[in-house]
């Protein structure tokens, strides 16, 4: 801090924007108290109104990325119907080969996705007698690669039903970009999951049992 003898104007000092330092801001205000002096002054900024976003942020990303893998149970479903396809084979030696396509053990399947979301936004903080506005308008960049091996075995319970185990893995991850303030957030998460199918000639599940294990870590980038 320094002290100097004399009148100050409040031209004499000024600030071209609020200095950002993360959560809050400091803004520069002259109050003429005697000769007259400078002071800071905190506000909450554009980071604190960010916080919220980046919580629906992981949201979007985790729904997001779920897509992948129901787009999988869909396929295990081709799988599941291989009975019916093949009696619809007339020849005998058709059939064989019908039944020698669809009894690949273990299946490997892979699968990747990606989604560009733009949003729009804009906060404001009113503080010191003044009105900070802050544009929010923002990208998120989401990437995901998964895979995994199905393991099926039939007659299970009866003759003409067949049970799919599958494990899968796979690794995702977002950006979130903001345009006009200086913030930008990584999110990177691994899964780790295992699911099981019952199929009969009744019963045909839209949507497997599966658990699934994410982990999920935000950084800010810049």
């Amino acid at each position: 801090m320094a002290f100097v003898d004399g009148n100050v104007k409040a031209s004499n000092l000024y600030l071209d924007k609020p200095i950002d330092a993360g959560l809050f801001e400091y803004d520069l205000f002259f109050v003429p108290t005697g000769s007259g002096r400078f002071e800071l002054r905190s506000h909450a900024g554009g980071g604190a109104h960010v916080l919220p976003q980046i919580v629906t942020a992981s949201h979007q990303t985790f729904h997001n990325t779920s897509e992948t893998w129901f787009d999988q149970s869909t396929d295990l479903r081709v799988l599941l119907a291989h009975g019916s396809v093949c009696e619809d084979t007339a020849k005998p030696a058709e059939l064989v080969r019908c039944r020698e396509l669809f009894n690949v053990r273990p299946g490997v399947w892979a699968r990747g996705a990606g989604s560009w979301l733009d949003f729009d936004g804009n906060a404001k903080t009113k503080a010191n007698s003044r009105t900070y506005r802050y544009d929010l308008g923002r990208n998120l960049a989401t990437w995901q690669t998964e895979s995994g091996l199905d393991f099926g075995t039939e007659a299970v319970l009866a003759p003409d039903d067949i049970l799919v185990l599958g494990v899968l893995g796979g690794a995702v991850e977002s950006t979130l970009n903001y345009n006009a303030l200086a913030r930008s957030y990584d999110l990177s998460s691994l899964e780790a999951g295992a699911y099981a199918t019952l199929s009969t000639r009744r019963f045909l599940p839209r949507h497997p049992v599966q658990g699934l294990l994410r982990y999920i870590r935000v950084g800010r980038g810049h």
